[in-house]
């Protein structure tokens, strides 16, 4: 019996008597991805389900995306590659493989992979959305909306699908046609229909106010943002876009109350101490202009550094309006100073302003 006994622990030794299955690591898998976010965990336990099981097509499917995580892209391509090999008849792993095409920016590849997953699932709302915000990211608008169509057809009790139709439109904009008012005034009537669905949901007043703004809708664009702040007083892009429009209809003082509210909220978005210092400088403010363009400055510094690749169009414009701003106070020598430094950031139009200012300088 002893002996027996000795024979049992031995072999339990050399091969775990009590081993896992292949879904029990694939269920570990998930847990330590989706819910712990312990991408190490992840990886290691989607491996073993594959060495047990060799066929787990979701296994390589999530492993892939847990290597994505890790950014080991090579890897990851191979994994969602495996996967179709395993199940090409199967929609959900060209999603996979799509979502990390376009993570990587192969736009191109993202594109076939979804529009391999509709040709197998035709009724999928998220497939449509998923390609149309792809096209929309190609700037092919009219595929991107095409797709929200389909979408909509679907599902049109969704008041999320009429939202990012009406976003897609309202970036269709072509000045050399009059294409762009149209999709502007489309995505209004889209964003009139997500509101009738959803009324308690301030982003969408927020969205329909801007583009009510871009079409010179001002006192409706007002009438938006206010709403939008009624339900959701926490939300600085609202009082950001409602200082725009006041300060579009010169009143400046109501403009600067907008901003600095922004600001008080979200406080590391550079553009709300630019639109304040463009306020300060339309009301005659200049020395507190210069304090908000300076901040604006030291911002874009911090979180983006030195461009690497074309110009800083927000960085050369803190520099211009400072400049600007230093040349009202009479102190041409701090504000040539800044025009120097846009045009070394390559906005040609600081030479204009050297010419005009700093001749003497």
């Amino acid at each position: 019996m002893r002996d027996l006994y000795l024979s049992i622990v031995i072999f339990c030794i050399s091969l775990p008597c009590w081993a896992q299955t292949s879904g029990e690591y694939y269920e570990r898998g998930i847990k330590h991805f989706y819910k712990n976010k312990d991408y190490k965990a992840a990886l290691t336990a989607f491996s073993r389900v594959i060495d047990i099981d060799p066929k787990f097509y979701a296994a390589y499917t999530n492993r892939g995306k847990v290597k994505y995580k890790l950014r080991d892209f090579y890897g990851a391509k191979k994994d969602f590659d495996k996967a179709v090999e395993l199940r090409p008849q199967s929609f959900d792993v060209y999603i996979a493989r799509a979502d990390f095409h376009a993570g990587i920016k192969k736009f191109d590849e993202a594109y076939q992979d979804y529009t391999k997953a509709l040709s197998l699932n035709p009724s999928s709302v998220e497939i449509f959305t998923k390609r149309a915000q792809l096209a929309h990211l190609l700037r092919d608008y009219n595929s991107g909306i095409k797709d929200m169509d389909s979408a909509i057809a679907i599902a049109p009790g969704d008041h999320r699908l009429y939202a990012m139709r009406a976003y897609i439109k309202s970036n269709a904009y072509d000045p050399s046609t009059d294409t762009g008012i149209s999709w502007f005034k489309d995505a209004v009537a889209d964003l009139d229909s997500a509101i009738v669905l959803n009324p308690g949901n301030a982003g969408y007043y927020d969205q329909r106010g801007t583009v009510k703004f871009e079409i010179g809708q001002n006192l409706n664009a007002l009438a938006d943002f206010d709403k939008s702040i009624e339900l959701d007083a926490k939300n600085p892009e609202a009082y950001n876009n409602r200082g725009l429009v006041k300060m579009k209809i010169e009143d400046y003082k109501a403009a600067n109350a907008d901003f600095t509210e922004a600001i008080g909220l979200s406080p590391d978005k550079e553009y709300y101490f630019r639109n304040r210092g463009l306020t300060r400088f339309n009301a005659g403010r200049y020395k507190i202009a210069i304090t908000d363009y300076t901040k604006s400055i030291e911002l874009i510094n911090d979180q983006e550094g030195a461009p690497v690749d074309g110009v800083n169009f927000k960085l050369t414009n803190a520099h211009l309006m400072r400049g600007m701003s230093y040349v009202a106070i009479k102190n041409n020598y701090e504000g040539c100073k800044d025009f120097y430094r846009a045009l070394e950031l390559g906005e040609t139009k600081a030479k204009n302003y050297l010419r005009k200012y700093c001749n003497n300088q």
